[in-house]
């Protein structure tokens, strides 16, 4: 980082966040990982309803969204504001999405695992 960069408002374990003004962030990370692959499962979330922000850009190591307030799911758990079976059962819908969507780029499964997906998503959602 130069002295001309702002200081980042918020840090984590391996980016840095910069506010970028208005409602946007950017997030920097440190070890240059590459956020293509981050940026497009958070659209894919964002487009099916769950609570994400919205990328605007990924470049490198720079990823540009919407700045959200709130906890993440682990501070809201820990501050008892969800419950570990609402949480677990968001986790395995957006698992079991996700798996759905990315049948066609994963020829690891079979066509009887994928035709399992809407079974196993719909048991988890009525928490079987």
């Amino acid at each position: 980082m130069t002295e001309t960069e702002p200081t980042p408002f918020a840090a984590g374990r391996e980016a840095d966040v910069y506010a970028l003004g208005g409602d946007r962030v950017l997030r920097r990370y440190r070890t240059g990982a590459d956020t293509a692959a981050e940026a497009q499962v958070m659209s894919y979330l964002a487009d099916h309803g769950y609570p994400v922000p919205r990328v605007h850009a990924a470049a490198g190591s720079d990823l540009v969204m919407d700045r959200i307030g709130g906890p993440t799911m682990a501070d809201a758990l820990l501050a008892g504001e969800i419950g570990v079976r609402p949480a677990a059962v968001m986790l395995a819908c957006l698992l079991l999405d996700r798996a759905a969507a990315v049948r066609t780029d994963n020829p690891t499964m079979s066509a009887r695992e994928v035709a399992l997906i809407p079974a196993a998503v719909a048991r988890v959602r009525r928490g079987a």
